[in-house]
């Protein structure tokens, strides 16, 4: 009999993993080819060391990758080597990154290894990152057999992030969290994005009681940065007589802005006139102006209805710029100290996100802002000692205080209105309401479950009866 899962239909009998990932019973819809079963095992070039590495992982359980080596599965919830071969793609990035000292530049990439290291021991956070792998190399090279494997491995991490909700509890909640963060970059419409990130800040919400202890604590900080407050309070000591501390222009003169609707309204022009200028530096990367001119129409289409007192869908807005496997991506080799303007392209990307997000305050759940934020100020961090940067576009040098005077005021704004907003929001009687409603809950998971059980998450058929994620206008690492 057949099981539902959300929407989701599972039957055990006949949805076997078949031959070739994506592939399943049916008829190969594509014309046959002269190249044998192992040409089209081999249909990207993976390089010798890999298949070797692979192969080995597959036979034995060894694993390459040494963060995966705690808490080793020997049969690695069954994959195939196909499936391997993504698990070693995207478990090498933090390598790549790492090498080019840019760690800190990239989304979740500080709680990177707590991510990689849970798909040993839960294997839908392991279908998560192979969807994460699939997309990317899938939209890079434009192959259906590889966009077929993430349709594939997508619902299998879909389906199984559902029967872990059923039954969610303190145990499995680090996998629950994990395999939520992966696919919140990798959904192919704005409506499953929502759903999504609904339902990963409804699991971080229900992890409160026992945070403290859990072994993903610093994913759930970037959702829940309130433990960070006393921090947050030190910047403001000293200047609280206005909203943001002085926003600067690029030209010169500084800003004080004395609300919050009087910062979003400067940012938004700031933005639109910084997406511009740097528009004007990188037109000789296609991909990032590409990315640039699609993040200033949506800053322009945000302030025009911002004028108007009307508003767009806030997800349909972010949504092109919040996947990880666009094919217009930032590769992650191109991160990196020694290309400045894709850091300060970085910085821009964050900043306009950010901004949206204190437009529209319901965007901002699941961490979207705080972990851009994170980022960002490492971003600022890393150009402080450096006084210019050379344009190879312009053939001059420009100043980074004006390069990065839009990621800057965002950074000091967003702090200040992020501390506004709860002190006007929550005061000590709801404070107490919420915390004791917590303290019962923590005893009752099924109460939890449930919760989280009310905000679906998208659901995937098998191959064959959902479409392929379409490919966006414009898209960026994130």
């Amino acid at each position: 009999m057949p099981l539902f899962f959300g929407g989701v239909m599972a039957n055990p009998k006949t949805d076997a993993r078949p031959v070739y990932p994506g592939g399943g019973s049916r008829v190969c819809v594509y014309p046959n080819s002269s190249g044998t079963a192992s040409d089209y095992a081999r249909s990207i070039a993976w390089v010798e060391s890999i298949e070797t590495a692979c192969q080995t992982w597959r036979e034995n359980g060894d694993t390459p990758i040494p963060m995966l080596k705690i808490l080793s599965s020997l049969d690695w919830h069954g994959l195939d080597p196909r499936g391997l071969r993504y698990l070693y793609y995207i478990a090498s990035l933090g390598n790549v990154l790492d090498q080019n000292d840019a760690r800190q530049f990239a989304l979740w990439y500080d709680t990177y290894e707590l991510g990689i290291q849970a798909t040993a021991k839960y294997d839908f956070v392991a279908y998560a990152q192979i969807v994460a792998a699939a997309d990317r190399i899938g939209k890079l090279t434009r192959m259906a057999s590889v966009m077929e494997d993430a349709v594939w491995y997508r619902s299998l991490a879909l389906k199984g992030l559902q029967q872990a909700l059923a039954s969610f509890s303190r145990e499995n909640a680090d996998g629950v969290l994990a395999a939520s963060i992966s696919l919140m970059f990798n959904q192919p419409t704005p409506t499953d994005w929502r759903r999504v990130m609904q339902g990963t800040a409804a699991v971080a919400e229900a992890m409160r009681p026992w945070a403290a202890f859990s072994g993903t604590r610093r994913m759930w900080e970037h959702i829940h940065p309130e433990v960070q407050d006393s921090q947050c309070a030190a910047l403001q000591d000293g200047n609280t007589s206005s909203y943001p501390s002085e926003l600067s222009t690029s030209s010169a003169p500084m800003v004080t802005v004395q609300s919050s609707t009087a910062a979003v309204a400067f940012l938004l022009e700031q933005g639109l006139t910084a997406m511009n200028r740097l528009g004007t530096c990188i037109r000789h990367m296609k991909e990032l102006s590409t990315t640039v001119r699609g993040l200033a129409d949506m800053l322009r289409m945000a302030q025009a209805h911002h004028l108007t007192g009307q508003k767009y869908d806030p997800f349909w807005l972010a949504h092109p710029f919040c996947g990880m496997t666009n094919r217009e991506s930032i590769s992650f080799s191109d991160i990196s100290r020694s290309k400045p303007f894709v850091l300060v392209f970085l910085a821009h990307l964050y900043s306009a996100l950010v901004v949206l997000s204190m437009l529209y305050p319901e965007l901002d759940i699941a961490g979207f802002a705080t972990v851009r934020l994170h980022s960002l100020d490492a971003l600022i961090r890393h150009f402080e000692p450096i006084t210019t940067i050379h344009c190879d576009a312009c053939r001059e040098s420009h100043s980074c205080k004006e390069l990065l005077a839009f990621p800057g005021n965002v950074l000091q704004a967003y702090r200040k209105w992020q501390i506004d907003r709860r002190m006007s929001s929550s005061s000590p009687r709801t404070r107490y309401s919420a915390t004791e409603r917590l303290k019962e809950d923590s005893f009752d998971l099924s109460a939890n479950a449930e919760k989280i059980r009310a905000t679906n998450y998208p659901c995937e058929e098998a191959p064959g009866g959902c479409n392929l994620p379409g490919e966006s206008v414009s898209g960026s690492f994130c």
